[in-house]
């Protein structure tokens, strides 16, 4: 799979400071934070991710959401334009994040024209 686009990157990252600046850095966690899920691959990393205040010490040992904890208060993913994107994202991913029964998912669409 190729590196995400530096616009994806921008857009993640403004999404994160600006959840960092209302809640606190501690409780938003970027491309790292790894999240279990059923099927295949076992596990996600979010583009950014807005934890529960019981996560901070949870994941002090391992950056991981497991399934059998409670799940995080948001999901982004930022979406490429694209036919293979659109299927990974808004129907496998979607498939897989639907066992957090109290999940929220944002996915942001990207629409890059070029020339």
């Amino acid at each position: 799979m190729p590196p995400e686009s530096w616009i994806n990157v921008q857009v993640a990252n403004c999404i994160l400071l600006m959840f960092a600046l209302l809640i606190g850095i501690d409780r938003v966690r970027r491309h790292g934070l790894e999240l279990e899920v059923r099927g295949e691959p076992r596990n996600h990393y979010p583009d950014v991710t807005i934890l529960r205040e019981e996560h901070i010490q949870q994941l002090s040992k391992r950056n991981t959401i497991r399934l059998s904890m409670l799940p995080p208060l948001l999901v982004v993913e930022v979406v490429s334009p694209g036919e293979l994107q659109r299927d990974r994202d808004f129907i496998a991913r979607r498939l897989q994040y639907q066992d957090w029964v109290f999940l929220n998912i944002g996915l942001l669409i990207q629409k890059i024209k070029l020339f």
